[in-house]
């Protein structure tokens, strides 16, 4: 697993590694997974985007099923680099249709899902140096600015209480 951009990592609920990564020398995102747990041994990686994809990466799991979801920076149809993207893994190794997020320049993002299951991202945008979020709604994605002043969001992370699922 050779890596040089950022890495996420995530434990399931049967105590398995999760991991998302940048392959530095193919430029694109993967995923794998622990397979054993003693002795510890991991399944192949699986190509989840090309590209220029995932120079930037947060995972996160679907606590029930531990179904891995992805933001992550990559290259939109015209060429534009660092939008945001979300996957959904859906079965075995197959990958849904990537959905743009955000279409502007980003990085940094951070994916948690609320309490109701529900993916945020929270992110930089470059161009206006403020901290973003953005929410799930159906079948579109709502978008916020978190904090328009100055340089916001640079190095975030992200964390919902147990008690009300709140950030």
């Amino acid at each position: 697993m050779s890596s040089s951009g950022q890495t996420s990592l995530r434990i399931g609920t049967d105590d398995r590694a999760h991991v998302a990564f940048f392959r530095s020398t193919a430029h694109d995102l993967c995923y794998i997974v622990q397979n054993g747990l003693s002795p510890v041994t991991w399944h192949d990686p699986q190509l989840v985007d090309d590209g220029n994809a995932g120079a930037y990466v947060s995972l996160s799991l679907y606590s029930a099923l531990n179904l891995a979801q992805i933001a992550y920076t990559g290259q939109n149809g015209s060429g534009l680099r660092h939008v945001i993207q979300y996957f959904i893994f859906q079965s075995g190794t197959f990958w849904g249709t990537p959905e743009t997020v955000d279409s502007q320049i980003v990085e940094t993002p951070v994916l948690r899902l609320d309490a109701a299951s529900q993916p945020q991202i929270y992110y930089y945008r470059v161009f206006d140096t403020h901290l973003h979020a953005a929410y799930q709604r159906g079948s579109g994605w709502e978008n916020r600015v978190l904090d328009g002043n100055g340089m916001a969001g640079g190095g975030i992370g992200m964390a919902f209480s147990t008690l009300n699922g709140l950030p």
